[in-house]
């Protein structure tokens, strides 16, 4: 879980630091992570049979989900910035955080 969390406290930091709205979806997936309360808000509850998993791989499993924000208009990866700095740190962050999500899929899904 450590992976996960360390790229979504880096995340939380970096958005907060440049007063991006993203933030606050971050912290809710790192809370996943300790939250017995997993699905209740999560859309795709069909697609994961959750009762064959442990709670600590659906912890992990959901606040990967959480944390996707890749993709489609008005995405993660939509955004650009003013410096060199701040463009390579965003690259740094969203590479970890990709990392770290497919991994924890992966984890997650071959525990069972």
């Amino acid at each position: 879980m450590t992976g996960v969390l360390a790229q979504l406290i880096a995340l939380t930091s970096f958005s907060e630091n440049r007063a991006l709205n993203w933030a606050d979806l971050f912290k809710r997936a790192a809370v996943r992570l300790n939250s017995d309360d997993l699905m209740g808000d999560y859309y795709h509850q069909d697609l994961v049979a959750a009762k064959y998993y442990s709670l600590s791989v659906r912890q992990l499993l959901f606040s990967a989900a959480a944390a996707w924000v890749f993709g489609g208009m008005g995405s993660w990866n939509d955004l650009g910035f003013d410096t060199a700095e701040d463009n390579q740190r965003y690259d740094d962050v969203s590479a970890g955080l990709y990392d770290a999500i497919n991994r924890s899929i992966l984890t997650a899904v071959n525990s069972w």
